[in-house]
């Protein structure tokens, strides 16, 4: 089979998995967030700018899922059968995309094309399409940046460098998470002997691409906001909270939620006093902040996830009520995520044998990680899961080369 035929093929088993599900399984979702994006991108399409009320500038959210959004309601007006259908062709490039990253990373067709049909098939990912959520187009611009970097990186020319720092920009104005993202990537630079000029043309070419809201916000609300006020001024000052023993997660969020309903006009001013309170208390309780980030990390990772196929209420109320179907949902997912895990172990373990781990997924679900120092729901790791399915093919294909008795496998 061409690799052609071999990507055409992985692109629509992906598509059609979303759409099954989404059309035969699970009515359209809302998330929580989702609100707030669906109010700015009709006001949008409506001509009433970028705003939660209309004519009211907002400076909440990063724009571009908003934008994404509008354009889709000013074509087809307020359809969410539309973002669905929109989503799911984005998520199935994602899987194309990521077979390329794959296919740069290790070496090897089968091992890519692995990598490509896990993600085709992951339960949460497919989920996120039928939800108002911006994971989808965010995983999806993200990784336009990391494969036009893997490309620069393995011989394509120079100009592939601004392709990833513009697509980087851009996914960075879908979630501003991804703002210090060239950090890492200077590390990766550092150990790999790449050259600093080539790094500089990825962090310009970003923000080339972030300047223009940057400037729009600063002549709007005065104040310097790259991409967006919602931070992580509520997640720093809940585990601030925490680190000094005052409560459990949900307890100390809803402490941090009415603070900031204390400042109903002002973003800006209720994020910067959560953060300032939040790294007080943290400074405060160093040793009880590390800790707390320890304890988090396995729930980050171990996690079903499977909120994001509604079965998002405590494991004691399912059963309470005798709800065994969700139950059975939860538990196979995380089952799942565990043999992903496992696998992904195994395969950076394989690799290390042979030639040395891919630095850059590697380096890329460190980054992602870093999410709980500052809030640890599982959502946020969403978008590096490709780069743990990269590890966990790797670890498949050579445990399957061992238990056949075959010469080991090679990246």
């Amino acid at each position: 089979m061409t690799l052609n035929k071999k990507i055409i093929i992985l692109f629509l088993i992906a598509l059609s998995a979303r759409v099954l599900f989404s059309t035969a399984l699970r009515e359209f979702q809302v998330a929580p967030d989702g609100i707030g994006y669906d109010a700015i991108a009709r006001n949008i399409a409506a001509g009433s700018g970028f705003a939660l009320e209309p004519g009211v500038p907002t400076p909440t959210r990063a724009p571009l899922y908003p934008f994404f959004l509008a354009g889709i309601y000013f074509v087809f007006g307020h359809s969410y059968f539309a973002v669905m259908l929109a989503q799911a062709l984005l998520d199935s490039l994602t899987c194309v995309l990521l077979f390329r990253i794959a296919l740069y990373m290790l070496k090897n067709e089968a091992a890519a094309t692995l990598t490509a049909a896990i993600y085709a098939l992951y339960p949460v990912a497919i989920a996120c399409v039928n939800t108002l959520i911006s994971e989808t187009l965010f995983t999806f611009i993200f990784l336009l940046s990391v494969y036009a970097l893997a490309a620069a990186s393995n011989g394509k020319p120079r100009v592939y460098y601004v392709y990833s720092g513009a697509a980087l920009g851009l996914a960075t104005l879908t979630r501003g998470t991804t703002i210090a993202f060239p950090v890492m990537i200077l590390l990766l630079f550092l150990l790999t002997k790449k050259k600093f000029l080539d790094w500089l043309i990825i962090v310009l070419a970003m923000a080339v691409i972030l300047a223009p809201w940057t400037i729009r916000n600063y002549g709007t609300f005065h104040r310097f906001i790259p991409v967006g006020s919602v931070g992580p001024g509520l997640g720093l000052y809940t585990s601030g909270l925490q680190a000094s023993g005052q409560g459990s997660y949900e307890e100390c969020i809803e402490k941090g939620r009415k603070i900031a309903a204390s400042f109903p006009e002002d973003y800006i001013e209720s994020e910067t006093f959560l953060k300032a309170e939040g790294l007080k208390l943290i400074k405060r309780n160093p040793g009880g902040y590390v800790l707390l980030v320890i304890k988090r990390f396995p729930r980050f990772w171990l996690s079903s996830n499977s909120s994001a196929l509604g079965a998002h209420e405590p494991l004691q109320k399912y059963l309470a009520k005798k709800d065994y179907g969700s139950i059975a949902l939860r538990v196979s997912l995380l089952f799942l995520q565990a043999l992903v895990l496992l696998s992904a172990a195994a395969g950076m373990c394989s690799m290390v044998k042979t030639h040395g781990v891919a630095l850059l997924p590697l380096f890329i679900l460190v980054y992602f990680t870093g999410h709980i120092t500052f809030d640890p729901v599982p959502r946020y790791a969403i978008p590096a899961m490709p780069c743990l399915f990269i590890f966990s093919s790797a670890g498949i294909l050579a445990a399957i080369e061992y238990f056949k008795g075959g010469d080991k496998w090679k990246a």
